[in-house]
């Protein structure tokens, strides 16, 4: 996760409910350390925690 002030906040107009993984249109960082975050679904991040995967950071997203 490269955004780190807090929730990254989202409007919710700007989610899509028909697809468990997407990429945000806004890139973070500066350079070429910027990039852009993805964004999984509630069944994505149920998936990673009962399967123990390894390597996924996940934050909190704040809709708004």
């Amino acid at each position: 996760m490269f955004y780190s002030r807090g929730m990254l906040p989202l409007r919710r107009s700007a989610l899509r409910t028909d697809v468990d993984l997407q990429m945000t249109h806004e890139w973070f960082g500066s350079g070429r350390a910027a990039r852009r975050e993805i964004l999984a679904s509630q069944r994505v991040v149920k998936l990673i925690l009962t399967k123990g995967w390894k390597g996924a950071e996940l934050a909190p997203t704040q809709t708004v």
